[in-house]
């Protein structure tokens, strides 16, 4: 059964723009961002793209104060999909009907995809992949004879995640504490078990530094290649709102009192922080996802990275100067 693709018509003098999501998402990450969900569903996306709560003044002092902690206020959520479409440009998605599986199911997912854009325009495809995305897309140039134009990845670990080495340790936890979730109640029981089966997913194992398929990827030499890398590498923030007098006026402000994975350093020896809380988007490094000179870093966390309207009017500029 093929998965249904979700595109836009545009102008045939424009190349067809191929859009893949990551691990465990669906394609409301690229149609939909404020309405996606990580982690197999568990998370909405939007709690990842938060900007910090602003002071406010007052005269006289505040008696009923807001909830006591907040993890800050939320942003306008767009994508690269949304500004292609915008200019004419036919663009193209699908969700994945294994976004747990293995690579290579993808990647013959994407061939179909691929078949399609072709149709919809003279200039050829563009494919722009997010975090495994952007492997899939790589693979699938690996391993076709069809002529793409250009691969942009955005976030990819291009040499594995040290984070899915820490995460495959978790999962052999997952059959001691799988018999217990029973006891907690319905949402939590589910919110858990998805947790565990992204987890013990092959596609977290495919993208450890030592896989049989990170070892396996060839150097693209037969198409355009830009990549994007976060450095920032804070995925969320929790405030306490406070409050002071100073000058006769009443300042309410917030008080960051815990930031992930930041706040984890001081209980964790050096050995043990991986490089993607170092120096990357807190779940790829830098390194990882810049395997090659065209790499474009930006300060921004992994979500970030997808709705940010510094990285995707790069990702503007690279496609229409293609």
């Amino acid at each position: 059964m093929k998965p249904p693709i979700y595109f836009f018509r545009g102008e045939p003098d424009k190349p067809a723009v191929v859009f893949i999501h990551g691990l465990g998402m669906d394609a409301t990450q690229w149609l939909s961002p404020s309405e996606t969900r990580i982690l197999a569903g568990a998370f909405p996306l939007s709690i990842f793209t938060r900007k910090p709560p602003e002071s406010l003044i007052f005269k006289e002092k505040i008696e009923i104060l807001p909830k006591k902690f907040t993890i800050g206020n939320p942003v306008p959520l767009n994508t690269s999909l949304n500004d292609l479409k915008e200019r004419g440009y036919s663009v193209l998605t699908w969700s994945q009907t294994n976004p747990l599986g293995s690579i290579h199911y993808a990647v013959e997912e994407l061939k179909n995809v691929v078949k399609f854009a072709s149709s919809l325009s003279k200039k050829g495809v563009i494919l722009i992949g997010n975090s495994r995305g952007g492997l899939i897309g790589r693979k699938f140039i690996e391993n076709s004879d069809e002529k793409i134009k250009a691969l942009i990845t955005i976030a990819t670990p291009h040499k594995g995640s040290t984070l899915a080495k820490w995460v495959s340790y978790v999962s052999k936890l997952t059959d001691i504490i799988k018999p217990f979730l029973k006891f907690f109640p319905e949402g939590i029981e589910k919110i858990s078990l998805r947790l565990i089966d992204f987890l013990r997913c092959d596609g977290v194992r495919e993208l450890l530094p030592e896989s049989s398929f990170i070892k396996s990827l060839k150097k693209i030499e037969k198409t355009d290649f830009f990549s994007l890398a976060g450095s920032n590498s804070t995925l969320f923030s929790i405030y306490e709102w406070k409050q002071r007098e100073e000058n006769d006026l009443f300042i309410l402000y917030p008080e960051k009192v815990f930031s992930f994975p930041q706040s984890l350093f001081s209980f964790l020896p050096e050995k043990l922080i991986p490089p993607e809380w170092k120096s990357g988007d807190g779940v790829v490094s830098v390194e990882s996802a810049t395997d090659h000179n065209t790499g474009k870093v930006f300060a921004l966390n992994h979500a970030e990275i997808i709705v940010s309207a510094e990285s995707r009017n790069y990702i503007l500029e690279i496609v229409e100067n293609l």
